[in-house]
């Protein structure tokens, strides 16, 4: 958020931040979980911009009565570019405060949180140009550029990628993985809710149908935990010397978002689902790559139900994974 001044208010905070814990339920409580579902078709995520907006209104007030301008990371850098305002419609949607029917910022639903209204940006759209190089960087780089918008949120960029749309199931995976299909129309009903299934914007007002799971997030921090001794492709040959193991955790329960060690997380949740307790490196391995297996095979069995047809093509998009702190 930028002041009147156009200078940042805050520092970028990681989505993995503990301010928002609690806050999706608050929200829930002051406007039905339906309502915001049907309007803007965004999955239940405790770090979706709504919820990082509605804690600072409470823990930092102050900050949101200077903003005066709300950008997304890459509209930001859109705006030190150009010096234009404008907030990107694929990465717009994802705050789960866009109308998924009229592809604007929901006003109400904006207002009845106690939102200021006038901080957000006219929506652009993929492929249109947002303006030219700022004179001051034309000059310092002696060249002159116009910058067009592209899909910034990565998935959105990713799955144009994607052939016969409507009929390919594809997972883009990551710290995250995105699994899902590719709609001419969002699918706003109870039981896309009921399986918490998003509808992201996409390019040419597509929509992005999918699940977030928590992907391979869960084992950038099991080698981290064993301090980068094994490389991934080393990780996944040791898992393949335990066959017989076969204990399986929820990748998607809350637990898993930000524990303070993945591994003890992981032989936790083993310990009380009463199964063999994950120890070696290769076990622990196998236990988060079979549980990510059967994470995405329910999301397609999901997929396939809500769609009403069987998915004939499947495509895997890998994503550069990084460790990280």
């Amino acid at each position: 958020m930028l002041d009147e001044n156009d200078q940042l208010l805050t520092d970028a905070v990681a989505y993995r931040d503990s301010r928002t814990d609690g806050i999706m339920e608050e929200v829930i409580a002051i406007i039905k979980k339906e309502r915001i579902y049907l309007d803007t078709g965004i999955q239940f995520q405790k770090f979706n911009t709504i919820y990082q907006l509605y804690a600072l209104k409470k823990q930092q007030p102050e900050l949101l009565d200077k903003a005066k301008t709300f950008l997304m990371i890459p509209d930001y850098f859109h705006f030190l570019l150009t010096g234009q305002k404008a907030n990107e419609y694929t990465n717009a949607t994802t705050t789960q405060l866009v109308n998924a029917f009229t592809k604007k910022w929901d006003k109400k639903l904006i207002e009845a949180l106690g939102l200021p209204f006038e901080i957000f940006q006219h929506i652009l759209l993929p492929k249109e140009k947002l303006g030219s190089l700022k004179p001051e960087l034309a000059s310092e780089l002696g060249l002159e550029l116009d910058v067009f918008l592209p899909a910034t949120h990565d998935t959105g960029s990713a799955v144009l990628a994607v052939p016969e749309k409507s009929e390919t199931i594809y997972i883009s995976s990551g710290t995250w993985s995105l699994i899902g299909i590719e709609n001419s129309f969002p699918i706003c009903i109870t039981k896309a809710l009921d399986y918490n299934f998003t509808n992201e914007g996409g390019v040419d007002y597509r929509f992005r149908f999918l699940k977030n799971i928590m992907g391979l997030w869960m084992i950038q921090e099991v080698k981290r935990l064993y301090n980068d001794h094994y490389s991934f492709a080393d990780l996944v040959t040791l898992s393949k010397q335990y066959e017989s193991f076969q204990s399986i955790v929820n990748v998607d329960d809350q637990r898993f978002l930000k524990p303070d060690n993945m591994i003890e997380e992981i032989q936790q949740y083993c310990r009380e689902t009463n199964q063999e307790i994950p120890s070696e490196p290769g076990e622990v391995a196998k236990c988060v790559y079979d549980s990510l297996v059967e994470s995405y095979q329910k999301a397609i069995v999901e997929i396939e139900e809500i769609a009403e047809k069987n998915m004939t093509r499947f495509m895997l998009s890998v994503e550069e994974v990084k460790t990280s702190n």
